[in-house]
């Protein structure tokens, strides 16, 4: 039976496997258990149309000239016909199903990885695909996680086609990238840019779902020896105050009210929030705070907040802001 999949007002479509583990909510269209093919094939086993020249249209002294230029390449959605991108003619477009499904299920190949999300960005002009394992992975000091493999690439041209690895929390669905720090330095995020005649090579690429196995134990060891380490009330107001520093009196009414609200937000997910609290007092407790505020907090505009999360995973935001809130760690303790 063919899944029903809803577009909402800003041109994105979901599909969110697993729901019947997922504690934090999950946005689109639901599904119990791992997504099938056949569902994430609904959703992205399109193509889109192609031009082989674009034509200039141009105003000149002696009327209109329409100049063809074989050096361009447009991208229009075969359904809306919206134009998705436009590019030099040397553009290669990787397919989303042929990238992120058959290319990535090759990647997993006699794994027990599932796929656990689809999501379709911007009318089309963006996509990912998230891999999860069945089981959760559970750290000495309690802290409940999935590892997960993701594909990610674009139509666009904003993102080279991405494989890369991170981690849900359980008891908030967040996403946690820690360990990419690490693999960003050692090389081990796989990615393809959109050059003429460039694919996915999949042994080069299977390196990535080594690391998922390799990283359960890695993420596991780095949760809990952030658990571990303490942090006083006083140095977290130290930490508080980089994260969100104390307006200054000639600020802007706006800057003062949205540096206030982080700190009373902060200050409440540090003390108050089931997610949270339970590690207060140590270096998880600080990441999880932040990184809760970034997936749950934080004022979202021009999306919903799952595809906001979607993105963010794609262009490595999230990665960033665990490694920042790290570096401030290092710098203060």
């Amino acid at each position: 039976m063919a899944t029903e999949i809803e577009t909402n007002i800003f041109g994105a479509q979901m599909l969110t496997g697993f729901t019947e583990r997922r504690t934090g909510g999950f946005g689109g269209t639901g599904v119990q258990g791992a997504v099938s093919l056949e569902q994430a094939n609904s959703l992205i086993g399109w193509l889109p149309y192609e031009s082989e020249s674009v034509n200039v249209t141009i105003l000149t002294d002696d009327g209109v000239v329409t100049i063809p230029d074989e050096q361009a390449k447009v991208l229009v959605h075969p359904n809306t016909h919206e134009i998705l991108g436009r590019h030099l003619s040397g553009y290669k477009v990787h397919g989303y199903a042929e990238t992120l499904l058959r290319d990535a299920q090759a990647i997993t190949s006699g794994s027990e990885l599932g796929i656990a999300k689809v999501t379709l960005l911007g009318g089309g002009r963006r996509a990912c695909v998230q891999y999860e394992f069945d089981e959760n992975v559970t750290t000495g000091r309690g802290i409940e996680f999935r590892p997960f493999l993701s594909a990610a690439t674009s139509l666009d041209g904003s993102i080279a086609t991405s494989f890369f690895t991170g981690s849900q929390v359980v008891i908030c669905d967040n996403t946690l990238q820690l360990a990419l720090r690490k693999a960003t330095q050692a090389g081990d995020i796989y990615k393809v840019k959109h050059t003429r005649n460039s694919e996915v090579n999949v042994a080069d690429a299977r390196r990535v779902l080594d690391i998922v196995f390799r990283t359960s134990d890695e993420f596991a060891a780095e949760f809990d020896k952030l658990a571990s380490e303490f942090v006083s009330d006083a140095k977290w107001l130290e930490i508080l105050d980089v994260l969100a520093p104390r307006p200054k009196d000639d600020a802007p009414a706006r800057t003062k009210g949205n540096l206030e609200r982080k700190r009373v937000e902060l200050s409440r997910l540090w003390n108050f929030d089931p997610r949270v609290a339970p590690w207060k007092n140590s270096k998880y407790g600080v990441v999880a705070a932040t990184n809760t505020w970034a997936n749950h907090v934080q004022v979202v505009k021009g999306a919903t907040r799952e595809e906001r999360n979607v993105a963010r995973l794609i262009d490595g935001s999230f990665a960033k802001s665990d490694v920042a809130t790290l570096r401030i760690l290092e710098r203060l303790l």
